[in-house]
């Protein structure tokens, strides 16, 4: 029996596959924690029958009664700590770079001497091109880093927070090719 309530709001009983598919990632993952960084990964499933939980975890993602509950189970805090950890490689590079300590290791993304780009384990530059844990290759820059534009580059048109310049829209002047 689980200790979170699996039941829609107002305690009503869901369907069979909500209630399937919420008690199967209850009961692997245990932990808001866990259950939330399921939620947004797919690199933290349960190694006995992962088809089964993986297919628990496409149904929640997709069943908006799901995705309400999950919002109303499991804490704001987990589900942004489940959000960043889908950043990362694995778990533990997780643990290590938000948690410091938390493994006894720490690392960080920084630049050696002022200058080289470099991955530091515990306060020590390390040059690590790979994730000591899961051994996948480890970004050229820290895991939350979001890509800059580049300077003097024009934004994107596209984009609807860019605000068309004065008469847009209109013919372009000859005068001004002159």
């Amino acid at each position: 029996m689980s200790i979170v309530d699996l039941s829609d709001i107002g305690g009503v009983q869901p369907k069979a596959l909500c209630a399937e598919s919420r008690a199967r990632i209850v009961n692997y993952h245990k932990t808001e924690d866990g259950v939330a960084c399921r939620f947004y990964t797919d690199g933290y499933q349960s190694p006995n029958f992962p088809e089964i939980e993986s297919a628990a975890v496409v149904h929640i993602r997709g069943c908006r009664a799901c995705v309400v509950w999950l919002k109303r189970v499991v804490s704001e805090r987990a589900l942004r700590r489940g959000k960043r950890m889908g950043d990362y490689c694995c778990w533990w590079m997780f643990a290590a770079v938000e948690e410091p300590g938390s493994l006894g290791l720490s690392m960080h993304f920084g630049l050696y001497r002022d200058e080289d780009p470099c991955w530091f384990i515990d306060k020590r530059a390390a040059f690590a091109q790979f994730c000591p844990w899961c051994g996948a290759r480890l970004p050229s820059g820290p895991f939350d880093e979001k890509p800059e534009r580049v300077p003097n580059q024009p934004p994107d048109p596209t984009s609807p927070s860019v605000t068309p310049p004065a008469g847009a829209g209109r013919a372009p002047s000859i005068a001004a090719d002159h």
